[in-house]
Protein backbone atom coordinates (compact mmCIF):
# COMPACT_ATOMS: atom_id res chain seq x y z
CA UNK A 1 0.00 0.00 0.00
CA UNK A 2 2.83 2.40 0.85
CA UNK A 3 4.34 1.96 -2.59
CA UNK A 4 1.00 2.83 -4.21
CA UNK A 5 0.68 6.04 -2.16
CA UNK A 6 4.32 6.93 -2.93
CA UNK A 7 3.74 6.34 -6.65
CA UNK A 8 0.58 8.45 -6.56
CA UNK A 9 2.36 11.33 -4.83
CA UNK A 10 5.24 11.08 -7.30
CA UNK A 11 2.65 11.30 -10.08
CA UNK A 12 1.11 14.42 -8.57
CA UNK A 13 4.60 15.89 -8.21
CA UNK A 14 5.33 15.13 -11.85
CA UNK A 15 2.04 16.77 -12.81
CA UNK A 16 3.07 19.91 -10.95
CA UNK A 17 6.42 20.01 -12.71
CA UNK A 18 4.82 19.42 -16.12
CA UNK A 19 2.34 22.20 -15.43
CA UNK A 20 5.22 24.55 -14.68
CA UNK A 21 7.03 23.43 -17.81
CA UNK A 22 4.01 23.79 -20.08
CA UNK A 23 2.34 26.88 -18.61
CA UNK A 24 4.71 28.90 -16.46
CA UNK A 25 8.01 28.69 -18.30
CA UNK A 26 6.59 29.75 -21.69
CA UNK A 27 4.78 32.62 -19.93
CA UNK A 28 8.02 33.66 -18.20
CA UNK A 29 9.91 33.60 -21.48
CA UNK A 30 7.46 36.08 -22.98
CA UNK A 31 8.04 38.58 -20.19
CA UNK A 32 10.70 41.25 -20.22
CA UNK A 33 13.33 40.68 -17.54
CA UNK A 34 11.99 43.50 -15.35
CA UNK A 35 8.42 42.19 -15.66
CA UNK A 36 9.54 38.66 -14.83
CA UNK A 37 11.29 39.86 -11.69
CA UNK A 38 8.16 41.72 -10.61
CA UNK A 39 5.95 38.68 -11.31
CA UNK A 40 8.34 36.28 -9.60
CA UNK A 41 8.69 38.57 -6.59
CA UNK A 42 4.93 38.66 -6.21
CA UNK A 43 4.46 34.88 -6.64
CA UNK A 44 7.64 33.24 -5.34
CA UNK A 45 6.14 32.59 -1.91
CA UNK A 46 3.09 30.84 -3.40
CA UNK A 47 5.25 28.71 -5.64
CA UNK A 48 7.52 27.81 -2.72
CA UNK A 49 4.59 26.71 -0.55
CA UNK A 50 3.14 24.67 -3.41
CA UNK A 51 6.22 22.97 -4.83
CA UNK A 52 8.36 22.46 -1.73
CA UNK A 53 5.95 20.24 0.23
CA UNK A 54 5.04 18.41 -2.95
CA UNK A 55 8.65 17.68 -3.91
CA UNK A 56 9.88 16.97 -0.39
CA UNK A 57 6.85 14.87 0.46
CA UNK A 58 7.17 12.73 -2.63
CA UNK A 59 10.92 12.24 -2.11
CA UNK A 60 10.50 11.34 1.55
CA UNK A 61 7.61 8.98 0.92
CA UNK A 62 9.39 7.34 -2.01
CA UNK A 63 12.48 6.89 0.17
CA UNK A 64 10.45 5.31 2.98
CA UNK A 65 8.75 3.01 0.47
CA UNK A 66 12.16 2.02 -0.92
CA UNK A 67 13.55 1.27 2.55
CA UNK A 68 10.52 -0.87 3.38
CA UNK A 69 10.77 -2.67 0.03
CA UNK A 70 14.49 -3.38 0.47
CA UNK A 71 14.09 -4.57 4.07
CA UNK A 72 11.20 -6.85 3.15
CA UNK A 73 13.07 -8.11 0.06
CA UNK A 74 10.15 -7.14 -2.14
CA UNK A 75 10.46 -8.14 -5.80
CA UNK A 76 9.95 -4.47 -6.68
CA UNK A 77 12.69 -3.20 -4.34
CA UNK A 78 14.95 -2.19 -7.23
CA UNK A 79 12.21 -0.10 -8.82
CA UNK A 80 11.38 1.49 -5.47
CA UNK A 81 15.03 2.39 -4.93
CA UNK A 82 15.31 3.88 -8.42
CA UNK A 83 12.12 5.92 -7.90
CA UNK A 84 13.46 7.24 -4.58
CA UNK A 85 16.83 8.08 -6.12
CA UNK A 86 15.18 10.03 -8.95
CA UNK A 87 12.84 11.85 -6.54
CA UNK A 88 15.85 12.90 -4.47
CA UNK A 89 17.80 13.85 -7.60
CA UNK A 90 15.03 16.29 -8.54
CA UNK A 91 15.61 18.12 -5.25
CA UNK A 92 19.39 18.54 -5.61
CA UNK A 93 19.32 21.26 -8.31
CA UNK A 94 16.70 23.17 -6.34
CA UNK A 95 18.91 23.40 -3.26
CA UNK A 96 22.05 24.09 -5.29
CA UNK A 97 20.38 26.83 -7.31
CA UNK A 98 18.56 28.56 -4.47
CA UNK A 99 21.21 28.34 -1.76
CA UNK A 100 22.20 31.69 -0.30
Amino acid sequence: MLNVVAAALLGVSLGGMLTAGVLLIPFWRELAAADFLVWFGANARRMYFFYTPLQLGSAILASIAAIVAVRSKSPSRHFAAIAAAFAIAVLVPYFLFFQR
